[in-house]
C-alpha cells in the first residue's frame, strides 16, 4: 500500500538530443537541444517510465530562445508558409486568453476559420498542439513574445499583418465581442508586428461597440 502511494505522473522535461541546426532567431545555425516535455509515471517521486509525449521543441545554445519542433524548414521559409504559421499561432493565443483549451470546441472553431483566412486545411491535432507548445513551453501568461518570431514576421508585408488580426477576430470567444484579455493579444500582436496602433484599435473597437 505505502509503494502505492510513491507512484505518481509528473511532467517532466527531458533533453533527448543536441544538434547544429538552424535556429530561426540567430538566423544561423547554432548548436540547439531538442528537448521533450512528457508526462511519466515516478516512484519515489524520481520519472521511470515515459506515459505521454505533450510536445518537441529545440533550445539554442546561443540565444536561449525557444522554437517548435513542428515548425517549418526557418532555413528556406516561403511567405506562405510563414504566414499561415503566424496566422496559426495568433488564432490559438487569442482563443486561449479566456483559460483553458478545450481540444474539440476550440480546434474545430480555429480550424474553420483558419481555412477562410488562410485557405488551407488544419487538423484539430496541429491546433492542439500548438496550443499545447504555447500553454506548456513559452507559458499561456508570458505573451507572444517568443512565439512571432522576427525573422518569420519580415516575410509579411503591413497589409498581411494586419490580415492576420481580421483572422483573430474571427476566432473570439463571443462573436461581435472582445474582453479585456482577448483585447491585450490584440494590442500584444499589433506592437510586434510593427502596426500603428490605430489599426489594431480598429479591430479592437470595431468588435467592443457591438456589445
Amino acid at each position: 500500500m505505502a509503494d502505492l502511494l510513491l507512484l505518481g505522473q509528473e511532467e517532466t522535461r527531458k533533453t533527448i538530443d543536441k544538434a547544429n541546426i538552424y535556429c530561426p532567431f540567430c538566423r544561423q545555425h547554432q548548436i540547439c537541444k531538442e528537448k521533450e516535455l512528457g508526462l511519466y509515471v515516478s516512484f519515489f517521486f524520481v520519472p521511470i517510465k515515459r506515459a505521454a509525449v505533450f510536445t518537441k521543441y529545440f533550445k539554442c545554445q546561443t540565444c536561449r530562445k525557444r522554437f517548435p519542433a513542428y515548425g517549418p524548414d526557418w532555413e528556406n521559409l516561403e511567405q506562405r508558409v510563414a504566414m499561415e504559421f503566424l496566422m496559426l499561432t495568433c488564432m490559438v493565443r487569442v482563443r486561449m486568453a479566456n483559460g483553458a483549451f478545450r481540444k474539440e470546441p476550440e480546434g474545430v472553431a480555429v480550424g474553420q476559420q483558419f481555412l477562410i483566412f488562410a485557405h488551407t486545411v488544419v487538423g484539430e491535432a496541429d491546433v492542439v498542439e500548438r496550443a499545447i507548445y504555447m500553454k506548456k513551453v513559452t507559458g499561456a501568461d508570458k505573451g507572444l513574445e517568443e512565439d512571432l518570431i522576427p525573422m518569420v514576421i519580415e516575410k509579411l508585408s503591413i497589409e498581411q499583418r494586419e490580415h492576420i488580426l481580421r483572422s483573430m477576430a474571427a476566432v473570439t470567444l463571443s462573436e461581435g465581442k472582445v474582453n479585456d484579455r482577448e483585447a491585450r493579444v490584440f494590442e500584444e500582436a499589433g506592437r510586434i508586428f510593427g502596426l500603428e496602433e490605430k489599426i489594431v484599435a480598429k479591430y479592437v473597437k470595431k468588435k467592443k461597440k457591438k456589445r
